[in-house]
This record gives structure tokens, C-alpha cells and sequence, in this order.
């Protein structure tokens, strides 16, 4: 028994080293396990007490709590984006049911960012600012769990 208790807890060390936990958190497929994995960087800028720290920040984003967030992103676009970046405002963070449309997976992913066409607006490769260059890249899968997630309608768990 002694041995088998070892056992378990050597692969659950094993597993949280191999970066197990935030690959957990951001695959299981809710706005909170997102949150916790990854989106809780974005307050570092984008929350109510750090935007006077930020020259020609998005004004309407807080990810001050995984609530907050939720909340700023769901059915609303960027506003107050200044040049050459203004060609966004208008946009939605996340557009329900399609990823490539969603300025949030945008700003997260190369990808996605290099195909966005929103056929007309302004608001494409050279216009979209590369949020992981801020907040360091995303975990593994966690693209793809964000993807998911708004394929899923963006629910709030």
C-alpha cells in the first residue's frame, strides 16, 4: 500500500511538472478553466485599475475576475482602439459560434490573426496586436480550447 501511495504521488508530481494542471484547466471546456489557465493575464492591463498605466489601451475589457471578463467579452467589441489599431473598434472580442471572427482568438493566435477578414473592415493582420508578446504564449491546447468554446455558443460555465 505504502508503495502504491508513492507511486501516485510521484505521477501526480510528474503530471504537474509536465505543465498537467494548466492543460487541465484549459481543456475542460469552460469560460473559468480558461480563465484560470491563461485569460488571467490580461488584467495585468486590461482591469479597471491598471488602464491609466496603458497609453491607447482598450477601454471596455476587464479581466479582473474570470465574471468580469466573461462579461466584457461576450456580445461586445473593441471601442476606444486608437490608430493604427482603430480599424477594430466595432469588433466583437467573440463572435458565438465562430472562432475565426472573434477578435479575442485573434489577438491570441498567429493563425487565426494572419486569416482574419471581416470582408470590408480594417481590421486584419497588420491591425491586430499580438497579445502574447504581453502576456507570454498560452499554454498547450489552450488555443484550441478557446476555439471550442466559443464553437460552443461562450458559455458562462
Amino acid at each position: 500500500m505504502k508503495r502504491y501511495l508513492q507511486l501516485v504521488g510521484l505521477m501526480a508530481i510528474m503530471a504537474m511538472g509536465a505543465g498537467g494542471c494548466e492543460a487541465v484547466a484549459a481543456a475542460d471546456g469552460t469560460f473559468s478553466g480558461l480563465y484560470d489557465s491563461y485569460l488571467n493575464k490580461c488584467g495585468n492591463c486590461h482591469a479597471p485599475a491598471n488602464r491609466s498605466t496603458q497609453e491607447g489601451i482598450e477601454t471596455t475589457l476587464d479581466f479582473s475576475s474570470a465574471a468580469a471578463a466573461h462579461a466584457s467579452i461576450v456580445g461586445k467589441s473593441a471601442s476606444g482602439l486608437e490608430s493604427p489599431l482603430d480599424g477594430c473598434n466595432g469588433v466583437a472580442f467573440v463572435a458565438a459560434g465562430d472562432p475565426s471572427k472573434s477578435l479575442l482568438v485573434a489577438v491570441l493566435d498567429q493563425p487565426t490573426r494572419q486569416a482574419f477578414d471581416l470582408g470590408g473592415k480594417d481590421c486584419g493582420n497588420d491591425n491586430i496586436t499580438d497579445m502574447t508578446l504581453k502576456a507570454g504564449d498560452p499554454p498547450a491546447g489552450f488555443v484550441s480550447s478557446l476555439k471550442t468554446w466559443i464553437e460552443n455558443g461562450a458559455p458562462n460555465d
